[in-house]
């Protein structure tokens, strides 16, 4: 750049002192040399940079990871937040820590499931967005199925879909409002993130998400119970669930 800089202020000066027109064309010729260095120098950075198919398996890759991981913590935190709103249903005082602890009962067959269907989630999100919002829509009661009724690996998915299609109208607008709040939440994470810095744009977008989700997953214990009424599971059956989870 000091290179370019002296040629340009020589042929300045040539001007300002009424140089001879040979020596004005010798800078003249110095000079574009000096600045077409400077664009080759240019072009090899930027052929040097990711090209954009590079940077659009970047983001899959990223939207991959975010999804799978999000597809796995979500039902985790659901299923915490079944036994604490179950509790407090019964007039309990159950709290976060015992909440949690209360769920280690029920890990393995939740993980049993939580696992291949975050997998499918996390497939049809990043390559199709539609068919895995459907799939996530189907299994969209799974976590409080592995707590409640004690089921895990495939029986656990096939009972959420069969609970789903008794009521797919109300889990379509629960799934609705969580998609709306993840959307929120990546645009505000666009906003505030460089747009290069892909994963860490994932990584705040789903911190943001589950700083809101405790919200929609309330509603999904509920409305889980509440379609399980339907078939005769009252109170007294929350009761024996939290009873056989504390024993």
């Amino acid at each position: 750049a000091r290179a370019e800089e002296a040629s340009a202020k020589a042929l300045g000066d040539a001007y300002a002192h009424n140089a001879d027109a040979e020596t004005i064309a010798r800078l003249q010729r110095e000079n574009q040399g000096r600045l077409d260095d400077l664009r080759r120098q240019a072009g090899r950075i930027a052929d040097g940079g990711p090209s954009r198919f590079t940077l659009w398996m970047l983001g899959l890759l990223a939207a991959l990871v975010s999804a799978l991981t999000f597809a796995t913590v979500v039902p985790l935190v659901g299923g915490a937040l079944t036994i604490a709103v179950a509790d407090r249903l019964e007039s309990g005082q159950a709290g976060w820590i015992e909440s949690w602890m209360l769920l280690v009962g029920r890990l393995g067959g939740l993980l049993g499931a939580v696992v291949p269907a975050a997998g499918l989630i996390a497939l049809g999100l990043s390559l199709w967005v539609i068919p895995g919002l459907v799939v996530a829509s189907c299994f969209a009661l799974v976590a409080q199925i592995a707590v409640i009724e004690g089921l895990g690996g495939a029986a656990a998915l096939r009972r959420s879909v069969e609970l789903v299609g008794a009521d797919w109208l109300r889990v379509a607008l629960l799934m609705g409002l969580f998609a709306a709040l993840t959307w929120a939440a990546r645009w505000i994470a666009d906003l505030i993130v460089p747009d290069r810095a892909i994963f860490l744009t994932s990584l705040v977008g789903d911190l943001l998400t589950l700083a809101v989700m405790p919200l929609p997953l309330i509603a999904g214990a509920l409305l889980y119970l509440d379609i399980r009424r339907r078939d005769g599971f009252g109170d007294e059956q929350l009761r024996a669930v939290l009873v056989t989870l504390r024993s």
